[in-house]
């Protein structure tokens, strides 16, 4: 009932922007619309599945989201973005990624309220937006681990002290926030299922420089929240703070990323994870990219997990992509994944799974080969 809603408003709402009556015109001029999405087949060389890959091959990754911003008043702006999801450990099915609204006060400060894109490192706003990137998907060691694309609740935004190419910009928010999906083992069921952690009392902020160097930017976010992780592992809830700087750069070959982000706050559990990651515009059409990165996590509770293999809290991976750009909107990507470590792959058979763990026999190497596409408009 709850996709039907969703997929019923979508629906109306790509009508009405379509086939909007002659006397809607001028209404319909404060609305503008674009979409994102993008299909993926994934294979690994053995039992684990990574990413949209599993050993038999899988087709079955799709996403779509339509970006939606209405201005009914001048210092008003709607900004509404419903998603459909296939594949993978996201719930399949119409969602909404965020609905907020924000009031313009002046460039130094704007008001936001509602379910709002959360302004953490240099891709939870644009979460799924493909044509922005060299590879498919987002380093697993931050986006999937600690990372959302939206926070319940008030926050302010604006721009300070732009002058001879130096602009600061500052996000504060607080509210509640709901981290990526995470695959869980059903106790009652024995099959994975999918569990979104929660963040709630949530406190953070993210302060980004422009430098004078085109292209070249920097930020640090952080943020502060009170963990229910109950379902990862009893006795892991607690607060927590998470940290860390991004650095980016771009011309019109180079695009070159990196961050890190650390946990600093509870000794439940620590982590430490970074990416480096590089593309190269070989031709008008053609672009190189590699990709490094590394997670470390540790816990130190509760104890029934200390039995675990080591491999289920590693991951290091080295990733390779030859993408073909049609246009800046449409683009076909292949890449080559080496990861070492279970924390993100692992067998996607839950009866397969359990005998891992019992008897400590993962395969620690996983190889995957991704062809995919996205798309924006």
């Amino acid at each position: 009932m709850k996709t039907r809603t969703y997929f019923g408003m979508l629906w109306a709402l790509c009508v009405l922007a379509i086939w909007g009556e002659e006397a809607q015109a001028q209404f319909m001029n404060t609305i503008s619309i674009h979409g994102f999405g993008g299909w993926a087949y994934g294979k690994t060389d053995n039992e684990n599945q990574y990413l949209v890959g599993n050993e038999d091959g899988s087709y079955d990754t799709v996403n779509f989201s339509l970006n939606i911003t209405a201005t009914p008043y001048e210092r008003l702006s709607i900004y509404v973005q419903p998603d459909y999801n296939e594949g993978g450990f996201e719930e399949e099915g119409v969602g909404l990624d965020y609905a907020f609204a924000e009031w313009y006060f002046s460039d130094k400060l704007l008001l936001r309220a509602g379910k709002v894109k959360a302004p953490f490192l240099l891709f939870t706003e644009v979460y799924d937006v493909g044509t922005i990137r060299p590879f498919f998907a987002l380093p697993q060691a931050i986006y999937q681990q600690m990372a959302a694309e939206a926070y319940k609740g008030v926050g302010l935004t604006g721009s300070l002290f732009p002058k001879e190419g130096w602009e600061l910009q500052y996000d504060l928010y607080g509210g509640k926030l709901s981290l990526q999906p995470n695959p869980v083992i059903n106790t009652q069921t024995f099959e994975f299922i999918s569990v979104t952690p929660e963040a709630n009392d949530l406190v953070g902020g993210r302060l980004s420089l422009q430098t004078p160097l085109t292209g070249f930017n920097i930020a640090m976010s952080a943020f502060t929240a009170n963990f229910e992780l109950s379902n990862l592992g009893p006795s892991l809830n607690d607060r927590y703070v998470l940290m860390g700087p991004s650095l980016e750069y771009w011309s019109d070959r180079w695009r070159i990323r990196s961050e890190y982000v650390t946990q600093a706050s509870s000794s439940k559990v620590s982590f430490d994870s970074v990416y480096v990651e590089a593309a190269y515009q070989v031709t008008e059409h053609w672009q190189m990219a590699a990709r490094y990165e590394y997670a470390n996590f540790e816990t130190t509770a509760p104890p029934e997990t200390q039995a675990l293999p080591s491999s289920v809290y590693e991951h290091q991976e080295t990733a390779l992509g030859l993408n073909y750009w049609f246009n800046p909107n449409l683009v076909f990507k292949l890449s080559y994944h080496i990861v070492e470590g279970n924390r993100f792959a692992f067998p996607d058979d839950i009866q397969t799974y359990l005998q891992r763990i019992q008897t400590g026999g993962f395969d620690e190497t996983t190889h995957l080969v991704l062809i995919g596409t996205q798309f924006s408009f």
